[in-house]
Formats: C-alpha cells, structure tokens, sequence
C-alpha cells in the first residue's frame, strides 16, 4: 500500500495529542471506559480546567469525543484504532527495552 505526503502530514494532530503524559493517562482510564471529567480528575489528580484543556486537545484531534448523558458529558475513544496504536507503541516500546537488556 502506498501512502502520500497529506497522509503522514495528516498525522500530526494525532501525534501532538498523543504526546503528553496527562493526556495518555486520561486515554488509558478512557479505554476502559467512558468517563466524565470530574470522574477523570478524581482518578488522575489533576484540576477540571487542566483536565478541560488536555481532553479539548484529544477532541480537537478527533481521538476523543463527547457524549451528553443527562447534565453531564461523557469522554469516549473514537474507535479502536487510536487503542491499537497506543498499545503497539507499548509492545514497540518494551519489546526495544527488552532487547537492549
């Protein structure tokens, strides 16, 4: 298969987004399930405006979106495909750190 510039161009909102510890970790407790923010903030002890601002990014990316339930929006991963890329990177990552040991 053979990809263009505007396709690895077009990565880079993604990767941007993906490249800040605070917005991983909201997107590991989001893989298990959907969450809203004050639930977020609770389990990664951060403030509901740093949390607003990190999902905004993952939003803006189109890696996350919002899910009105009652009064409150409900956080969920746009499909499996941004899952499998932050799991891959993980095997990448400790199948690299294993070999160098």
């Amino acid at each position: 298969m053979s990809y263009s510039t505007e396709d690895f161009i077009s990565l880079v909102s993604i990767f941007k987004a993906l490249g800040s510890e605070k917005r991983l970790e909201i997107l590991r407790h989001l893989f298990d399930s959907p969450k809203c923010v004050h639930e977020l903030c609770q389990e990664i002890e951060i403030s509901q405006p740093l949390a607003s601002q990190h999902l905004k990014v993952l939003r803006d990316a189109n890696i996350i979106r919002a899910q009105r339930k009652g009064r409150e929006n409900m956080y969920v991963v746009t499909d499996h495909h941004v899952r499998d890329l932050v799991i891959e990177t993980i095997e990448y990552h400790r199948s690299k750190r294993e070999g160098s040991s």
